[in-house]
């Protein structure tokens, strides 16, 4: 397994696992609150539940078949793209600040990286 895979699935681990754990330090970043059980929820089922699942399947990969290894590496690079886009679609729209910077540009190499990978 290149180690650019490997890294790329421990950081969906990182964030799915703190999502689970802690929902208010996920939205906290942001400036939002996890303060109604509907919304700790949301948190864990978008953050938690796809980080987990995308890290597994990065962390696993050499034990699926090939041709399902290059979709998993294209289909997790593509929603990393995706990600960072919405991400400078609402930087240009609103100017917004430190964090969601840092994140669009950790997406942005993480989706590098596993293009690269290919």
């Amino acid at each position: 397994m290149q180690i650019s895979i490997f890294l790329v699935g421990l950081a969906f681990l990182g964030m799915g696992m703190a999502a689970f754990w802690k929902p208010s330090f996920i939205l906290g970043i942001f400036g939002g609150d996890a303060n109604t059980p509907c919304m700790r929820n949301e948190v864990r089922g978008v953050y938690g539940g796809f980080g987990v699942t995308m890290a597994f399947c990065l962390i696993f990969i050499n034990f699926f078949p090939l041709d399902v290894r290059q979709g998993l590496i294209l289909g997790i690079a593509l929603a990393l793209f995706g990600m960072a886009a919405g991400r400078l679609i609402g930087f240009i729209l609103e100017r917004t600040k430190k964090w969601p910077v840092v994140f669009l540009l950790a997406e942005l190499v993480g989706a590098v990286a596993l293009m690269g990978a290919l």
